[in-house]
């Protein structure tokens, strides 16, 4: 590996951090991460939402002993235990990551599928015969052994597995796979399930199937030896048919007993699988380590801090430390905690692995704003990937994706585009067009044209990630639901809201039929619903949306939560809308002290607050209050973003119209040029914010023309008022640390099954 690469990006010891910890050339990056790793996990508070996980993750454990418990006392199914078959056929791992190809998923041509597509249509075609063949089958069984067909053993063959959780199992489990791609190794799209009464007939069918000549098992998994993470056991099998259609095909099918199934049901074991199944994954591999895990870092209602940084201290263990470093990141947003293991990670990390960790913690760092360290690191694994496994690689794509992100967050729209544009070509040109990978590329270059005000452009983008996610994923996918939410966006802002209102509700659709109605997914569909009947002037129908997406989120999360505060932020937008400037002042406030309080006061969404507040106080001609407004919305927005973005541009023109309703021209006319040159240098001439600019600085140079001549009143008397505002401001900084009764018709609005919601 080059000199240059190992200094920027390899791990070395430091006297100064201790002998174990990583050193980054970058000089801030290098203090933050010291700042990081050097942090006692006591320092690192539990966030009020991951309560719930540790409630949860508490239940589980409960649920998992008693499935272990009744298990073992079930005598009827111990012969199972102890019922050996092989684990997997002789020649299938020729050597470490490297497998047979004739165990590789066929298309019709009778080759190796070369991706998801190829798998779905081979698997459609395959479907049907394996039911046939699997149902004849097991009536002769049945017929052999005396069993009733339907009653004692009963068949069920499922769908096909969604695409979207295909393309996650593969990506997570098989992408290390040798031969490729991931695809390829994905047994089990077409599934089916036997449940059997008498244990011993599963025992019977078992040795039977392995004995058959049509049927060929590659792989047997028996989880009455070995159960799986929840405690749930059956016996899983993955057997290869020929279709007699020119290609073989492999199948998963799932062996239950009826006792340990109504057990499951009883306990809810089901639950706890999909809501920890982003830790254990689908593999049997160290279950055992990873429950016990979870169950160490767990005590009580907080981490447990010794044991935490004990995992962390065993650097060796690189694969828990990932496991958990996912887990803080991801599931919980302890992106402290994340950090952390991440540079532990970098402790141990190999050569190939550091580019990896780089890149999750460029993902980390962006996610806590450190815009600069975060592009930093994803320059570095960039430059890793590029000179380890070549430029038109995926990873590569992966890291120009990552970039885009950053550089769009900084305001820098064209370089985001240029990045994305990098990662589209690659990721054509190495999976081809019907992959997810490529529908996430169109998906970003989507939003870069919406935020440009080429809303064509957006839409056609748009619209190109939704039919690859549709061909790829299927109709009933959060990405799928997530495109259609993107056209509708571009719909509102080109006026068509009927098309807009037809896009969202597909959108909602979907998420209610993978969430069922009381989730965050949910609501967010509901609150963009309701701003599109806002644009319709349906205000009463708009007013419901957002409260029933209030209500969701206050189930969830309780009363001091962002999302909830966006709802108010919703509602307090109609409130605009219909002049009603004193009870949506009480709302934004509302929504105001619960970002302050959850978010702190540096974060973009206080901005927004307090740039919404500066709109209404304008609107009431309470110009000094409202230009206070602007100016903290302004600094954050400076802090956290840069000179150089839409936001900041935003704010300058807010205060430039403030400065002009009070007379102050030179000072306005400064303000819209500062948001012209902003808007013009980023998002182009014809973006309708510049001309909007524009005009407003054709105004105030008029007015200024007009008062040269003629003194002010309000220039004599600006210091005076701005002196007596400024003491009434403090007073309202001080109001918002009490609690504000919302106005009688928004608490009406707020009421649900006799339920009042309290507008803290």
């Amino acid at each position: 590996m080059p000199r240059h690469i190992i200094e920027s990006s390899e791990v070395f010891c430091s006297e100064e951090l201790g002998n174990d910890s990583p050193t980054f050339s970058h000089p801030q990056i290098h203090q933050i991460l010291k700042t990081i790793y050097q942090k006692s996990a006591d320092d690192m508070e539990l966030r009020q939402e991951n309560k719930q996980f540790m409630d949860t993750l508490h239940l589980f454990l409960e649920c998992k002993a008693k499935m272990d418990a009744k298990c073992d006392e079930m005598e009827d199914i111990r012969p199972l235990q102890d019922c050996d078959l092989m684990v997997v056929v002789d020649d299938f791992e020729l050597e470490t990551n490297t497998y047979n190809t004739k165990y590789q998923q066929q298309s019709m041509t009778g080759i190796a599928v070369k991706d998801f597509s190829e798998l779905y249509d081979a698997a459609k075609k395959a479907r049907p015969i394996f039911c046939t063949q699997l149902e004849d089958f097991v009536r002769e069984f049945c017929h052999s052994v005396g069993a009733k067909d339907g009653e004692s053993i009963v068949l069920d063959i499922s769908g096909l597995k969604s695409a979207g959780r295909a393309v996650e199992k593969a990506t997570k489990d098989y992408e290390r796979h040798l031969p490729g791609p991931a695809a390829s190794w994905l047994y089990d799209v077409v599934r089916g399930s036997i449940t059997f009464v008498s244990s011993d007939h599963l025992r019977q069918f078992v040795e039977t199937i392995e004995n058959n000549d049509f049927f060929i098992i590659v792989q047997s998994k028996n989880r009455f030896q070995k159960p799986a993470f929840t405690g749930y056991r059956d016996w899983c099998l993955h057997i290869q048919m020929d279709t007699g259609l020119g290609f073989r095909h492999i199948c998963e099918l799932q062996l239950h007993c009826q006792a340990v199934k109504d057990l499951s049901v009883e306990l809810g074991s089901y639950a706890y699988y999909e809501y920890f199944r982003c830790y254990f994954g689908d593999t049997d591999r160290n279950l055992d380590d990873r429950v016990e895990e979870l169950t160490m870092i767990a005590t009580g209602k907080k981490y447990n801090v010794s044991i935490l940084d004990s995992f962390m201290r065993d650097t060796a263990n690189v694969d828990r430390l990932k496991r958990l470093s996912h887990l803080f990141h991801c599931r919980l947003a302890e992106y402290e905690i994340a950090a952390k293991l991440e540079c532990h990670i970098l402790v141990g990390a190999k050569v190939c692995e550091v580019a990896d960790s780089h890149q999750r913690l460029g993902e980390i760092l962006m996610k806590q704003g450190l815009l600069e360290e975060a592009k930093w690191m994803h320059e570095t694994a960039l430059q890793i990937r590029s000179e380890t496994v070549g430029v038109k690689h995926k990873l590569v794509a992966s890291s120009y994706s990552h970039l885009g992100l950053v550089f769009e967050k900084e305001g820098q729209t064209y370089t985001a585009m240029s990045m994305h544009n990098k990662a589209l070509r690659i990721r054509l040109e190495t999976v081809g067009k019907q992959h997810v990978l490529v529908a996430s590329s169109y998906h970003k270059l989507g939003a870069i044209y919406e935020n440009l005000g080429r809303l064509q452009d957006a839409k056609s983008m748009y619209q190109k990630a939704l039919e690859t996610r549709l061909d790829t994923l299927g109709d009933k996918d959060l990405s799928v639901a997530i495109s259609h939410s993107n056209i509708a966006g571009v719909l509102e802002q080109q006026g068509s809201y009927e098309e807009a209102l037809v896009s969202h509700k597909h959108a909602l659709q979907i998420r209610r039929e993978l969430f069922g109605d009381k989730h965050r997914s949910v609501a967010y569909s509901l609150n963009k619903i309701g701003g599109v009947l806002k644009e319709m002037e349906q205000y009463q129908e708009a007013t419901s949306m957002h409260q029933q997406a209030l209500d969701i989120q206050l189930d969830i999360f309780g009363e001091k939560n962002p999302s909830v505060a966006t709802s108010y932020s919703n509602l307090g937008a109609i409130l605009i809308r219909q002049a009603k400037y004193d009870e949506a002042k009480v709302v934004h406030e509302n929504a105001l002290r619960i970002r302050l309080e959850t978010l702190g006061d540096k974060h973009i969404s206080v901005a927004n607050s307090y740039s919404t507040l500066g709109v209404i106080l304008v609107k009431q001609r309470q110009y000094e209050e409202g230009r206070i407004m602007h100016d903290h919305a302004l600094r954050i927005r400076l802090e956290m973003l840069g000179e150089k973005h839409v936001s900041v541009a935003s704010s300058y023109h807010c205060l430039g119209v403030v400065l002009e309703k009070q007379g102050e021209y030179k000072e306005a006319e400064r303000m819209h040029k500062k948001a012209l040159d902003i808007r013009s240098e980023i998002l182009g001439e014809h973006h309708s914010t510049v001309s909007t600019s524009s005009k407003r600085l054709n105004i105030v140079l008029e007015k200024q023309e007009v008062d040269e001549n003629r003194p002010s009143e309000s220039k004599r008397t600006a210091s005076m008022i701005r002196s007596t505002v400024t003491a009434s401001y403090n007073c309202f900084r001080s109001v918002l640390k009490k609690p504000k009764q919302m106005p009688k018709e928004t608490s009406a609005i707020a009421r649900r099954n006799g339920r009042r919601v309290s507008a803290k």
